[in-house]
């Protein structure tokens, strides 16, 4: 007997493309992925490793009629991912951009410019606004806040479209 060991799928992302299109020829109907789908699922981690991956190619081929596969289409786990990642990536963006993470590591130094609470409050949803384009109820989750208390603050900051 041989025992093969191989490495999780995770640590051989370059193996993820040549699986998709072997699926894709067992499972699909000449369908293929747009490239924002391949991208997303480079960069989940596949916990069910060949299985997972074989799995969702195979669903996403039988729910959907068109040849294009898209990001919508992923299963939901790989779906949940991609938010956690954007939301990740948007409290990094927001915190750099008002220099949190500056004053976090550097010294506090006597002459940096303290916000008010209200003014950080402010500067959060109005990211939080821009970088969901707009949707509401994306801004309130990623702020982990209620839709309606955003609501409530944007009126009480001006912030209106």
């Amino acid at each position: 007997m041989v025992t093969l060991r191989l490495p999780p799928l995770r640590d051989r992302k370059e193996d993820i493309p040549l699986l998709i299109d072997h699926f894709l020829a067992r499972y699909g109907n000449r369908h293929s992925l747009t490239h924002e789908c391949l991208r997303a699922m480079l960069s989940y981690d596949w916990p069910g490793n060949v299985r997972e991956l074989e799995n969702a190619i195979q669903r996403m081929a039988a729910i959907n009629s068109g040849p294009l596969l898209h990001t919508p289409d992923l299963p939901s786990a790989v779906l949940n991912h991609l938010d956690a990642a954007r939301a990740d990536q948007f409290s990094m963006r927001a915190a750099a951009a008002h220099g949190v993470l500056e004053r976090a590591t550097a010294p506090v130094s006597p002459v940096s410019p303290v916000l008010s609470m209200t003014e950080l409050e402010k500067r959060a949803i109005r990211d939080a606004l821009e970088f969901t384009k707009g949707d509401r109820v994306r801004a309130a989750s990623l702020l982990g806040i209620g839709r309606t208390t955003l609501y409530r603050k944007i009126k009480e900051y001006g912030l209106t479209d």
